[in-house]
C-alpha cells in the first residue's frame, strides 16, 4: 500500500501514481477526497482535478466542470478524457492534462467509478 506523506520536494524522477477513490454513491468518497486535498494542501506533489460531468453545476453534490452531453461527446473524440465513463444518466470525464502531471511526477487523486477501474489499470501503470 502506498502512503502520502506531506514532503513539499516535488521534483521526482519516478512517474506519479493515480490513486483512485473507488466505492458505491454515498459512502464518502468525496470527504475522503477533500481531507486528503487539506492535508496535503501545501504539497505540489499532489493534484486533485475536478471531473468533467454532463451535469448542471448548480445540481448540488462535488464541484466539478459543467459540459453539454454533444460536447462532451464530441471531446472524446478529440481524445481530450484520459479517462471517462457512463453512469446515473451521465457522462464523467478525467481531463488528459493528468497524464502531463503524472509524467512528472505529480501524484493524482480522484474520484473514478467502478466501470473506470479496469480502463485505468490498463492505461496507467502506477494505479492503485
Amino acid at each position: 500500500m502506498k502512503t502520502l506523506d506531506n514532503n513539499n520536494n516535488n521534483e521526482s524522477s519516478q512517474p506519479g501514481v493515480l490513486f483512485a477513490v473507488v466505492g458505491k454513491s454515498g459512502v464518502g468518497k468525496d470527504t475522503i477526497i477533500e481531507a486528503a486535498r487539506q492535508r496535503l494542501a501545501n504539497d505540489k506533489k499532489f493534484h486533485f482535478p475536478k471531473r468533467i460531468i454532463t451535469r448542471k453545476s448548480d445540481a448540488g453534490g462535488e464541484d466539478h466542470i459543467e459540459i453539454s452531453e454533444a460536447d462532451f461527446k464530441q471531446k472524446s473524440e478529440q481524445g481530450a478524457y484520459s479517462l471517462w465513463w457512463q453512469a446515473h444518466g451521465l457522462y464523467y470525464g478525467i481531463s488528459v492534462e493528468i497524464e502531463t502531471r503524472l509524467r512528472s511526477g505529480q501524484s493524482i487523486i480522484v474520484n473514478i467509478s467502478r466501470r473506470a477501474v479496469p480502463q485505468a489499470k490498463l492505461k496507467f501503470p502506477h494505479f492503485e
